[in-house]
């Protein structure tokens, strides 16, 4: 039972950390592919879009898997996540307002 719940453990871990929100695994790999194709600036743009969509149907799935698993744990997930993105968007803003002012 231990092994088991250790498992799965790992598991939900790996499988959070590869959502494509920027601090995480996923979010860096991703915009560094995006950067490579697009360059700087379409690719912090397209990783916003991305991140808040990827936000969005998490809390869905989270949501139901709640009614589901009946488990605390994906609440403080979700909160987690939705803190990473609203940084990232504060961060955004700011990158915006550079592209804006100094690049155009």
């Amino acid at each position: 039972m231990l092994k088991k719940n250790i498992i799965y453990s790992n598991l939900l871990l790996f499988a959070i950390n590869l959502v494509p929100i920027f601090p995480l695994d996923g979010g860096r790999v991703f915009r560094s592919i995006l950067r490579i194709f697009f360059g700087k600036k379409i690719a912090d743009l397209s990783m916003n879009v991305i991140a808040n969509t990827s936000i969005i149907i998490l809390t869905i799935i989270g949501s139901i898997a709640i009614l589901y698993f009946k488990n605390i744990a994906i609440v403080l997930i979700l909160a987690y996540l939705w803190e990473l993105v609203i940084v990232e968007n504060r961060s955004f803003k700011l990158k915006k307002n550079f592209y804006n002012l100094f690049l155009n």
